[in-house]
């Protein structure tokens, strides 16, 4: 008995812990730290998208430092770098990062004592590793606006704010998760991550409009991403998408 009153302390103190969108004391917009450190360490990092191997080694290094006797800013922005750069356009690393607690302690245990509130790459990365990694939460909707103000074609930004906005609750959201489809649609169509977020969003558009534009578009978004996706559980998601879609969807079959 004591020990299942232990473990179920430890789930809600994670869950507690885990929960960063509920102090808004790091989504900070009055950014005046030098950033040329964590900009030049970003740019670096992505520039190795396709060597998966590389970014898996700089990854591994990056959470060793973190776990010595003295993590940095740096190391812990560097580490955030490499997990959202492996992460991206493969759903397998990471639906195995989200789903694994140890994966991803250092964001849940460092990033409240090393917030650099004062920078912009800093808040950026934590904005989008939450976004993430943790929860696409309506609290972070006002710090991702403003990091949009800051770089209007910031496509990961622009992404992350698409997650936010839930079409099917908010009419106000479905006018903003509008607006940055259609920024999207413009700057990076054909971007597979374009393709596989925005094509989610026309499935919660569909659930609340029911409307056969709605459920097409996001059929063919889903197929292009089925297209070129290399995981199997994604495709099998987006096969049962598809076939909720069809069927509550009046015309379509």
């Amino acid at each position: 008995m004591k020990r299942c009153l232990m473990s179920l302390f430890l789930a809600i103190a994670t869950v507690a812990q885990s929960q960063q969108y509920m102090n808004r004391s790091w989504m900070n917009t009055q950014w005046t730290s030098d950033d040329a450190a964590y900009r030049s360490a970003r740019l670096s990092i992505f520039a190795d998208l396709k060597n998966k191997k590389k970014l898996d080694g700089t990854l591994t290094k990056a959470r060793a430092e973190l776990d010595g006797k003295t993590p940095t800013r740096l190391g812990l922005f560097q580490w955030a770098c490499a997990a959202l750069a492996r992460s991206r356009d493969d759903f397998d690393f990471w639906r195995k990062f989200d789903n694994t607690y140890e994966l991803k302690k250092p964001y849940e245990t460092l990033f409240p004592k090393l917030a650099d509130t004062k920078s912009y790459e800093f808040t950026r990365i934590r904005f989008l590793f939450t976004v993430t990694f943790d929860f696409p939460h309506t609290l972070m909707s006002d710090i991702g606006e403003k990091l949009l103000e800051k770089d209007p074609k910031d496509v990961s930004v622009i992404l992350a704010l698409l997650k936010i906005y839930q079409p099917q609750v908010s009419t106000s959201d479905l006018r903003k998760g509008d607006r940055l489809v259609k920024i999207l649609d413009e700057i990076a169509p054909h971007e597979f991550r374009v393709l596989s977020t925005t094509g989610y969003y026309y499935y919660l558009r569909w659930m609340g409009t029911k409307s056969k534009s709605d459920a097409l578009e996001s059929i063919r978004r889903s197929g292009l991403v089925k297209e070129r996706s290399n995981s199997k559980e994604q495709k099998q998601i987006i096969d049962r998408t598809n076939s909720e879609i069809r069927k509550g969807t009046k015309g379509l079959g």
